[in-house]
């Protein structure tokens, strides 16, 4: 069958698994890290109707900086604003306290062209820096367990979806207020 493996990165086959998913139909990835913009900017892509139309849930871990990032991602972009709020998106968990942190560690993404599991995070330092693995299963595989699982965590997480605002544009030449000149 078909390949979706690289030899050098888990990010070639994330790509692959996008493009070859099926029209309008559903990915789900348990995501605990999302750091890289080239990550982000193709998960728009594919969300797209133009080139697409995935429907992709995110289950996010629990830390801020993952929300930061999609605020840095969009900026002032109002493009970049509609992109990302195709996305569906929710934060899974709490840390904290590392005695007490729960969320899913679990890095995993599944659609109907197969599946992909492993370390690899979607970060920056993970596709530039890290030595990453991922098993591939293609659609001939009995993913159905890992889809069920993945479908229920995020229909038990009772949090609405995350939407991201653009920053507001700075005010460029505005006359003075009145009684600041």
């Amino acid at each position: 069958g078909y390949s979706y493996a690289h030899d050098r990165h888990p990010f070639v086959a994330f790509l692959h698994l996008l493009d070859a998913a099926e029209k309008g139909s559903d990915i789900f990835m348990s995501v605990p890290f999302l750091g890289d913009f080239d990550a982000i900017d193709q998960l728009c892509h594919y969300a797209n109707p133009e080139y697409g139309g995935l429907q992709i849930y995110l289950i996010l871990g629990p830390k801020e900086w993952n929300v930061r990032t999609l605020e840095k991602f969009v900026g002032r972009s109002k493009s970049r604003e509609e992109a990302v709020n195709r996305l569906h998106i929710k934060r899974f968990g709490h840390d904290e306290h590392w005695s007490t942190a729960t969320y899913s560690h679990s890095k995993a993404m599944i659609c109907s062209a197969g599946a992909m599991i492993g370390s690899y995070n979607l970060t920056g330092a993970a596709r530039l820096r890290y030595t990453e693995h991922s098993i591939l299963l293609g659609p001939e595989s009995n993913i159905e367990g890992l889809g069920n699982e993945l479908r229920q965590l995020w229909g038990d997480i009772k949090t609405a979806e995350i939407k991201i605002s653009r920053m507001p544009s700075p005010t460029k030449d505005a006359p003075p207020a009145a009684g600041n000149v």
